[in-house]
């Protein structure tokens, strides 16, 4: 899921914020970075197994005015069913 979420981000130029309880408040940002600002040392689990604890993710658009849109875990697996899938031959 954590690749999905990636690539959501990166196609929608959105940042993606969610609460783990392993490591608070973690973004995915409109480049695809994981960022989680409250670890200070490597964590001893797995953030991709963890991901599937979270419940609530904000979505804030970057280059749209709109505000951040809050949404459950089965309205995001909605939204990532429905990203593109990447062009043949492309990176990313």
């Amino acid at each position: 899921m954590l690749l999905e979420l990636r690539r959501y981000a990166i196609r929608s130029r959105t940042r993606i914020r969610f609460t783990l309880p392993q490591a608070g408040a973690c973004m995915v940002d409109e480049h695809g970075v994981l960022k989680l600002p409250a670890l200070r040392s490597v964590p001893e689990f797995r953030l991709d197994s963890s991901l599937d604890e979270a419940d609530q993710f904000v979505l804030e658009p970057v280059e749209d005015s709109s505000r951040p849109r809050k949404i459950s875990r089965q309205e995001l697996l909605a939204l990532l069913g429905t990203t593109p899938k990447a062009e043949h031959g492309s990176e990313e």
